[in-house]
């Protein structure tokens, strides 16, 4: 099974340029909260992936209705993290 939009993976690690960054803008504390839950896949660039861990804080997280960022053309997501896939594992559905 192959990494795509939609795909439901499991965050396992954060990387450790997030993990020794400065949190003032919430970055880790994004990562740490979202490490051991299931997100879907929403948007790929390169080998990152874009997942919206906003349902762990409570927000309204990403769906079609959300929309995308006009010349970006990316998601609107309430609590966007890119992350790399090694530091995922696939779920099975």
């Amino acid at each position: 099974m192959t990494i795509e939009i939609g795909t439901l993976v499991k965050v396992i690690g954060i990387p450790p340029d997030v993990a020794a960054h400065d949190d003032s803008l919430g970055t880790r504390r994004a990562f740490e909260a979202a490490q051991g839950r299931v997100f879907p896949v929403i948007d790929m660039h390169g080998k990152l992936l874009l997942l919206d861990v906003g349902e762990v804080f409570g927000k309204t997280p990403y769906n079609e209705e959300t929309g995308r960022l006009g010349m970006f053309d990316l998601p609107i997501c309430a609590e966007p993290i890119w992350i790399e896939p090694e530091f995922v594992e696939l779920v099975q559905t």
